[in-house]
C-alpha cells in the first residue's frame, strides 16, 4: 500500500519537535501539542507511524516513547507556506436582469394541429 508523502501541517509539526528535541512520550507531546487533544494526537502518531515518518521505543521504566525514524531524518516534511497576499480572482459575472424589457417568445404547438382545439367552442354541459 502506497501512502502519500506530504504530510499536513500539524504531522509536520510533530515531526519537526520530534528532530529537533528527540524522543518524547505521548504525555509530553500533549503537553506542546494540546489543540489535538490525547485521542487525536495518539492517532496523529499512529498514522505517522504507519508511513514511516516515527518509530517506537521503550524507555526504562516501560513508557511508549514516539522518535523520528532513521529512515525519515533525511527527509524533509514539507510545510505549507503561508500565503502573504489573497489570489486575485476574477469576480463572477453579475447580469442585471431588471433592466430592459422582457418580452417571451411565442408559444409553437409540439406539431401542426396540436392547438386546433382553441378555434372550437365548447359542446356539452359546463361542469
Amino acid at each position: 500500500m502506497s501512502r502519500k508523502s506530504a504530510l499536513c501541517a500539524q504531522s509536520a509539526a510533530v515531526v519537526a519537535h520530534l528532530k529537533q528535541h528527540g524522543a518524547a512520550t505521548l504525555a509530553e507531546l500533549l503537553g506542546h501539542f494540546p489543540a489535538d487533544g490525547r485521542s487525536k494526537l495518539r492517532k496523529r502518531l499512529s498514522n505517522l507511524y504507519d508511513g514511516n515518518w516515527l518509530d517506537i521505543a521503550w524507555s526504562a521504566s516501560g513508557e511508549m516513547l514516539w522518535l523520528v525514524a532513521p529512515r525519515a531524518r533525511a527527509a524533509q516534511p514539507a510545510l505549507p507556506q503561508p500565503v502573504n497576499s489573497p489570489p486575485v480572482l476574477v469576480p463572477p459575472r453579475r447580469i442585471n436582469v431588471m433592466v430592459g424589457d422582457y418580452e417571451p417568445r411565442p408559444m409553437l404547438p409540439a406539431r401542426p394541429g396540436a392547438l386546433d382545439y382553441q378555434r372550437y367552442a365548447s359542446q356539452g354541459v359546463r361542469c
